[in-house]
């Protein structure tokens, strides 16, 4: 079979040439497609806005909002604001704005995009859940080992010695060296 040059397809600019809508006497550009680029930003920014950076949860209700931002902020030539309140209210408060991008939108690249977004989300959900889970290991793994090496380090000892040594250390009469040496000549029998 032979291969065809993808030149004779023409580019892409006729395929992301801004359509312009109508909205409250506005006139909105809004992009069919994006870019190669844009449309790794879009992904990105929408995955990372799911998750709080500080706790390292995923937050969900911040998904469809991280959504609707990104489809305004990198299809149109909407200038959003920088209060996150103000560009809430903006997003939600305007249904049919944004009905009409998503109408121009490629549905295809769209879909991909949301895809991408919810696997993306998924794999970044599990890891933080198998790396949780490591982490339990690893503390009850050095739990187990510092119960072994005290159980260890404190065979032979009877219980009143072991109850005169603690009421000791309570009470800050312990003397460092008389601890040591009883500690050796118990150990030692």
């Amino acid at each position: 079979m032979s291969k065809v040059n993808a030149a004779v397809f023409g580019n892409s600019e006729s395929y992301s040439k801004p359509k312009t809508i109508e909205y409250h006497r506005a006139r909105v550009e809004v992009k069919p497609a994006l870019s190669y680029p844009e449309m790794l930003a879009f992904v990105d920014f929408v995955v990372d806005a799911c998750f709080d950076k500080e706790m390292g949860t995923y937050r969900p209700e911040l998904c469809d909002f991280a959504i609707r931002y990104a489809v305004i902020e990198m299809y149109t030539n909407i200038e959003l604001p920088e209060d996150d309140s103000d560009r809430y209210d903006i997003v939600y408060g305007n249904e049919e704005l944004f009905h009409k991008i998503i109408g121009v939108i490629n549905d295809a690249q769209f879909n991909a995009m949301a895809d991408a977004i919810d696997k993306k989300i998924d794999a970044l959900v599990e890891a933080n859940a198998n790396e949780i889970l490591q982490n339990m290991n690893a503390l009850y793994n050095t739990v187990i080992g510092l119960v072994d090496m005290f159980n260890k380090q404190f065979e032979g000892i009877d219980e009143d010695d072991l109850k005169k040594m603690v009421n000791a250390i309570a009470n800050s009469n312990l003397d460092e060296t008389k601890f040591v040496e009883s500690y050796m000549d118990n150990k030692n029998k």
